[in-house]
């Protein structure tokens, strides 16, 4: 017999209703963020563009198979139709087994995607800079941001036995679930730390940085902007002892989702900001190098040598390649010089009729 999906009332449509819109927002962001960082790669505007923070982003992101973002938001919405939210006195046995299901799933998706958004942050950071002193700190916020989601993982697939009773207790046994809750604040604690540290190092490399006043402070917005993600962690820790609760266990996990759901679009959104920060000024110069071209071929008068005068026009070159900060952050440098067709005299005829006068 078919399970019932239950109508949506309070959380659990707030639960949907941020999830969708959270979900499209970071879908378009952070494809924007792959697309344009592989253009610029393809088009050798910038060639050492794409690296490996922009893989981490795309399979965070996008690779369901491994259960990240796109995945947990698809769990979220379907478990929200089966009693995700919603108390136990409008529930039966079959919707409570099949939202448990989609919340189990669900954890391991966030822990994949987590994993991979940090891991894609501090990459890209360790991009910025030479200096092993910020490579330390952002190595160990890939190895703590690892071992917070893996241990748990680990945990709770292993809590019961078989797996299934993790959501129908009538099909065997499991340990005790407060074992989840402790580790659930743990987790929530490196979280804060590990978003902490990659919010404040691009602080300090900015403000060393080599560029204006002006520009600098924008920079050290957008790199910061993970900080935000850090106050998701910390918004869903009065929720955590409902990993363990004997009733209403779904409306309470709701709210851990939904806070694990924005602390997630947070952190994608952060990482693929700065990257993307570039993007405006070189379609614009593109655009403007573009009209100028056609505008400087619309008053070329056309010689009867057009041959002739093709080999004397300038080659347009692109920019210098490079993978600094200034290349990485978007920041203003030499910009592609517009092609200039010009009409060129023809010296070779000019120097003929000054020979031949000098003979007669």
């Amino acid at each position: 017999m078919a399970t019932e999906v239950v109508q949506l009332e309070g959380l659990a449509q707030i639960l949907v209703g941020f999830t969708w819109a959270l979900g499209l927002i970071t879908v378009v962001i952070v494809g924007s963020r792959v697309w344009f960082r592989h253009w610029l790669r393809v088009t050798r505007i910038e060639p050492n563009g794409w690296g490996w923070d922009d893989w981490l982003a795309g399979f965070g992101l996008l690779d369901a198979k491994q259960l990240a973002f796109v995945a947990a938001c698809c769990f979220t919405i379907v478990g929200a139709y089966y009693g995700l939210g919603s108390p136990d006195s409008k529930l039966d046995p079959s919707q409570k087994a099949l939202a448990l299901e989609l919340v189990f799933f669900f954890q391991l998706a966030e822990a994949a995607f987590t994993i991979l958004v940090k891991a894609s942050i501090a990459v890209f950071l360790i991009r910025l800079t030479t200096q092993k002193r910020y490579h330390y700190p952002l190595w160990f916020v890939i190895i703590a941001t690892i071992a917070g989601c893996v241990v748990p993982g680990v945990v709770v697939v292993t809590l019961c036995k078989p797996l299934a009773a993790q959501w129908d207790p009538s099909l065997g046994t499991c340990g005790d679930y407060s074992i989840i809750t402790k580790l659930s604040y743990a987790v929530s604690v490196i979280t804060v730390v590990t978003d902490w540290t990659c919010a404040i190092i691009p602080i300090i490399l900015i403000r060393r940085l080599n560029v204006p006043p002006h520009q600098k402070l924008p920079l050290m917005i957008t790199l910061s902007l993970g900080v935000f993600a850090s106050l998701a962690s910390i918004g869903r820790m009065p929720y955590l002892k409902y990993y363990d609760a004997e009733e209403d266990r779904l409306y309470g996990e709701a709210n851990i989702v939904l806070w694990c759901i924005i602390e997630g679009a947070l952190a994608f959104i952060a990482g693929s900001l700065p990257p993307l920060r570039k993007a405006p000024g070189i379609w614009i110069e593109k655009l403007r190098t573009t009209v100028h071209s056609q505008q400087s071929r619309s008053h070329i008068q056309l010689e009867d040598q057009p041959a002739e005068t093709s080999r004397h026009q300038p080659v347009a070159k692109g920019p210098t390649d490079s993978d600094s900060q200034h290349s990485l952050l978007g920041e203003p440098g030499k910009s592609s010089p517009s092609i200039a067709l010009q009409e060129m005299p023809n010296t070779n005829s000019r120097s003929l009729e000054e020979n031949d006068c000098a003979l007669k």
